[in-house]
């Protein structure tokens, strides 16, 4: 059996950040079956929920591979409510075998930390290519008190059955609430919950899943694009599967001054750099990017490393990489996994404000060629109203201002109509079914302005 295909059908969001509720259709699984690509921008107003949804995948992928919640974890949970509830609907083709599996996660509070709280696995087997009816495959409190998990009847034909089972039961889930982590996908959760004996289906949606989270789905999210804008690093995305150690991830390479390195990510990163050159030079005309390598030197471990620096190069002249503008620097760091997403159809690609300080004319242009002919995932937040007159409707989705349904797509839109225009006149005058943004009195904006500059010229006069 080669290895499963994965696509993100559907987000529901419930008190997560500044979402009470939401619901996000990503994608279908005709379009991952026929090798199409699957693209979603997402639009609105400033704290409207757009970061939400990046901010709930990139959490998911943490706990899935065994990551420990971040330590602002407490943050996801929305202002006034006890928990916050993320839930990813994935379509998995393993061979033969289709099945959507539904994967939840509970942020909840112990004490004055952040803990996941619980966990549900449900999914929709086929037969015969008819949907079957969804069924619940585990559900569990992880800081309860109650040591069982539903369905009761699995917990004690499997679990109670066997004493080695139901201490490593008992210690997976102690460890994964004193770790602030996953039960599932802990090394000890894992261990139990991917053997066939619970269900053959769970055992293979978590095999799955934890393959994707690993090996196919990136995300980029604000605080990286932050840690470009400030200057610090850029971090390289790669795909190297064919590497015995590393298959993908996030090189951080050092903006200011050199970065030392092991060597076998100094040999993936001198792997990742000639595909990105290949579109940079379309993209960018002109430019290319190039590894100083400043020699060998051990490292703190005793282990050996490289010294490396980025740089750009235009017409011969070098220039360390710092020195090119934002936009290039975060356009060089996703560029590979763009190249993978474009190319290969189990690859999801995430980002957050793609279009921050990228060229809205370029950004249009490539966006248009990845819907009609890329193979992957693609799920983006941005302000840019250019995109909207190079994607189709059914690629774009809007915030609005009621966090019980913070997500919506605009209604009476024909083929014919300029969906840039359409957005345009929905904020100005309404029509769809839930207002896109707050009504700002542009008078009432040039008043504010002209009391604060009077404030100020008390303060500097006194």
């Amino acid at each position: 059996m080669g290895k499963p295909l994965v696509r993100i059908l559907k987000i529901v969001l419930d008190n997560f950040k500044n979402v009470e509720k939401g619901e996000i259709i990503a994608g279908s699984s005709e379009n991952l079956l026929q090798g199409k690509s699957d693209v979603l921008g997402i639009y609105g107003q400033n704290g409207s929920g757009k970061t939400a949804a990046v901010d709930a995948i990139h959490l998911m992928q943490r706990l899935v591979v065994g990551e420990k919640l971040p330590r602002y974890a407490e943050e996801f949970i929305r202002q006034g409510a006890d928990c916050a509830s993320v839930s990813i609907l994935f379509f998995i083709q393993s061979g033969d075998i289709p099945l959507e599996f539904e994967y939840t996660y509970t942020l909840g509070r112990k004490g004055d930390k952040c803990c996941v709280s619980a966990e549900k696995i449900a999914y929709y087997s086929y037969k015969e290519d008819v949907r079957q009816r969804r069924k619940t495959a585990f559900q569990c409190d992880i800081l309860g008190d109650d040591n069982r998990f539903y369905p009761v009847r699995k917990y004690e034909k499997y679990i109670k059955q066997s004493e080695k089972n139901l201490v490593d039961f008992a210690v997976a889930k102690k460890m994964a609430a004193a770790n602030r982590s996953s039960l599932l996908f802990s090394k000890e959760g894992y261990g139990i919950f991917s053997k066939d004996y619970l269900d053959d289906k769970v055992s293979l949606g978590l095999k799955a899943l934890r393959y994707y989270m690993f090996m196919k789905l990136f995300v980029i999210t604000n605080r990286e694009i932050g840690a470009i804008n400030m200057q610090m690093l850029v971090p390289i995305s790669f795909t190297q599967q064919d590497m015995q150690h590393i298959n993908t991830g996030k090189i951080p390479v050092a903006l200011q001054g050199t970065s030392l390195i092991p060597v076998r990510i100094y040999q993936v990163l001198t792997r990742t750099i000639e595909p990105i050159n290949q579109v940079l030079t379309v993209l960018v005309p002109g430019i290319r990017v190039e590894i100083e390598d400043h020699g060998r030197q051990l490292m703190d471990d005793g282990a050996e490393g490289r010294k490396i620096e980025l740089v750009s190069v235009r017409n011969d002249v070098r220039i360390p990489l710092r020195c090119e503008s934002a936009g290039v620097i975060k356009i060089i760091s996703m560029l590979n996994a763009l190249v993978a997403m474009y190319n290969d159809k189990s690859v999801g690609l995430i980002v957050d404000e793609l279009d921050s300080g990228v060229f809205e004319y370029l950004l249009g242009n490539l966006l248009e060629i990845i819907e009609k002919n890329g193979k992957g995932q693609l799920l983006f937040t941005s302000h840019n109203l250019r995109i909207l007159e190079t994607v189709s409707k059914e690629s774009v989705l809007f915030t609005t201002t009621n966090p019980r349904h913070r997500y919506i797509r605009l209604t009476n839109v024909k083929e014919t109509n300029n969906v840039r225009d359409m957005y345009l006149r929905s904020l100005s005058i309404g029509g769809q079914k839930e207002p896109l943004c707050e009504i700002v009195d542009i008078y009432a904006i040039g008043h504010a302005f002209r009391k604060a500059g009077r404030e100020l010229v008390n303060e500097y006069e006194n």
